[in-house]
């Protein structure tokens, strides 16, 4: 009987292919963010009981999946709509 689940070859392993699912897969980045808005959203994840950075996650998802093409003024809106930045911030 044929498992329901796909399988891929890694070198000699299988694998469950969810295992690459993008939504699962973390990718390491290197960025550069004000600090002011580090405090504010390590300030923020302290109160919502979570770390700061599924919170950057969480904030950067809803602003660029939410059916949109990647815009800088999407995740600016939700930053200004969260609270994180000030309106005319330059």
């Amino acid at each position: 009987m044929k498992s329901s689940k796909s399988k891929l070859n890694y070198g000699n392993i299988e694998v469950d292919e969810r295992i690459f699912d993008p939504e699962s897969t973390k990718v390491r980045i290197s960025t550069m963010i004000d600090a002011d808005v580090v405090f504010a959203l390590r300030e923020r994840a302290k109160k919502e009981k979570t770390k700061y950075q599924t919170l950057i996650n969480s904030i950067l998802r809803q602003a660029v999946m939410g059916g949109d093409p990647l815009h800088i003024d999407a995740i600016e809106a939700a930053l200004l709509k969260r609270g994180f930045i000030k309106k005319g911030r330059g």
